[in-house]
């Protein structure tokens, strides 16, 4: 409906305009009763972090912020009003430091950037604390400490770092989850009392060399693979000893298995993984068996008698 009349605050009109400086209360005060006019505030650094938000509501009546010698000039903000509130900020006159609290990990580096930043309280997962970590490596001096949310899970971090400074700003239980691990130092990673969960990345013969280290490690080992696409060369015994490993190693791998009794050979001839099977056994035992050796094809290595003689090679068409 239409408004038929106004009604006005003499006050409003006829209240002389103060221009300052004076108190952030004071200040937002007078803003609220007067309408016009430009203020300039003087007040403690807690008092003008304290009201950031509606000072810089209020920012176009403002001219200038100071903040009264003899105390802190650092303030304490979040990562939000950090951004959100930089027009006011920037007609902050003293010399100042900001102090950011609950900042996500993916806002650190932006954060420390400023200069006017000196100290980043991060507040995140696990997840996101993993993912950020080259970040929070790269702005660990200013990082005050690392908090997670949620319920923890396991950092995920790269090997190359497990030995970083960031580690050492989170306050709370934490535990990790390391990848690019090689067979070299898996033993010293499994024995870091934070270490839950390891990645092994490694050449298809160091992993074969150390299968049975790798077993070893149990629940700890997540996953396995190997740079190159060499056959891995393993025993029939770790074969069946060691199916814990060979279970996690990425999908693209061939066994070359030596060491094979006939009866092994029953059971490797069903493995699609495996590519060659070098047979060891008696001769009586190959000779019972020509038909399975026969159905090996060319998968079929060599076969050592192992009651005497030499290796020998037997093709397909035996």
């Amino acid at each position: 409906m239409p408004v038929s009349s106004v009604s006005l605050n003499p006050s409003l009109l006829t209240q002389p305009v103060s221009t300052g400086p004076m108190g952030v209360t004071a200040a937002l005060n007078a803003i609220a009763t007067q309408r016009s006019g430009v203020i300039s505030i003087q007040d403690t650094a807690d008092n003008i972090a304290k009201n950031i938000d509606a000072l810089q509501v209020a920012r176009t009546r403002i001219s200038a912020i100071g903040i009264t010698s003899g105390g802190s000039t650092t303030l304490a903000l979040t990562t939000r009003q950090m951004k959100g509130d930089a027009v006011i900020l920037a007609k902050i006159s003293s010399d100042y430091s900001v102090n950011i609290s609950a900042a996500s990990a993916a806002d650190v580096s932006g954060l420390s950037a400023n200069a006017k930043v000196s100290s980043i309280a991060v507040v995140d997962s696990s997840r996101n604390i993993g993912l950020q970590f080259a970040a929070l490596q790269g702005a660990v001096a200013k990082i005050s400490g690392i908090k997670q949310t949620g319920t923890p899970s396991a950092i995920a971090i790269d090997y190359s770092v497990l030995s970083s400074s960031v580690l050492g700003k989170i306050t709370d239980s934490y535990s990790l989850s390391v990848g690019n691990v090689t067979t070299a130092n898996m033993s010293d990673v499994a024995a870091n009392l934070k270490v839950t969960a390891l990645s092994i990345v490694d050449t298809s013969q160091n992993i074969a060399d150390n299968l049975d280290a790798l077993q070893a490690l149990g629940v700890k080992l997540v996953a396995t693979q190997s740079t190159d696409k060499a056959a891995l060369s393993v025993t029939a015994d770790q074969v069946k000893t060691d199916a814990l490993v060979l279970g996690k190693i990425y999908s693209g791998y061939s066994l070359a298995v030596h060491g094979a009794t006939l009866t092994d050979v029953a059971l490797l001839a069903h493995n699609n993984k495996v590519k060659t099977i070098d047979v060891a056994d008696t001769a009586a035992n190959v000779v019972k068996n020509l038909d399975a050796l026969r159905k090996l094809g060319s998968n079929l290595g060599t076969i050592t008698l192992s009651d005497g003689g030499s290796p020998i090679a037997l093709s397909a068409s035996i």
